[in-house]
């Protein structure tokens, strides 16, 4: 039995030290590129961006969620306020390189939201927000909408977050093939698979939460 249990935790490490790495080395590689390039305001989008997505709010997940090794001693109220700290710390940062490619392209007179990226750029952070005030409404359970119960509460403050960190993955994406990166097209396609392969590991966990929540919603 003890074997096994050891057997067991080397895989929950394993696990978790490869979905920390799959998101915090493209983070380094893309802010080390962000720090090479001549100064300019448009800089700070990507490094913003990529810091508060792909660091600050995939750990907030993997902490609630219980992968982040750094908090497996914490308690479930513990890992929960860590949760939305992180979370609150990488939307301001989104708000910050949001603001700063928005000054960027006022200052060059250029159209805004005209591609792609700049249109999923703008719903990931949108839906951000959504994700926090739902989030408000779970963590205050007599607060509003007291027809609906906390465990339907939880349902869709899961669901919208599996689909936010999906469009701000996608935005990171589609990011990396703009006209600025100034990295090599084999690093590009690393930090593709990179993010394509986190995002999957680390939706996994709460997709599959979710969906026990929803039985148990269903049922009650």
């Amino acid at each position: 039995m003890t074997a096994e249990k050891g057997c067991i935790n080397w895989l929950a490490i394993g696990f978790s030290c490869i979905v920390h790495l799959l998101f915090l080395i493209p983070a380094v590689y893309i802010v080390i590129l962000c720090a090479q390039l001549n100064y300019s305001l448009f800089i700070w989008h990507p490094a913003c961006f990529t810091v508060g997505c792909c660091f600050l709010m995939t750990e907030a997940v993997l902490g609630v969620s219980g992968e982040a090794l750094l908090v497996k001693w914490m308690s479930r109220p513990g890992r929960i306020r860590l949760h939305w700290v992180l979370h609150i710390l990488g939307l301001g940062l989104l708000a910050v390189g949001f603001g700063t490619v928005v000054a960027n392209k006022m200052n060059h007179g250029s159209r805004h939201f005209r591609s792609d990226h700049a249109r999923v750029g703008l719903a990931g952070p949108i839906l951000s927000v959504v994700v926090t005030l739902n989030g408000v409404l779970c963590l205050n359970t007599g607060a509003c909408f007291g027809k609906v119960s906390l465990v339907a509460r939880k349902v869709i403050h899961s669901c919208l977050g599996i689909i936010t960190m999906a469009l701000l993955l996608a935005g990171q994406i589609t990011g990396v093939y703009k006209g600025w990166w100034p990295g090599t097209e084999t690093g590009r396609d690393l930090t593709v698979a990179a993010y394509i392969a986190g995002g999957i590991l680390l939706c996994a966990k709460p997709l599959y939460t979710t969906l026990l929540r929803m039985r148990t919603a269903i049922c009650s």
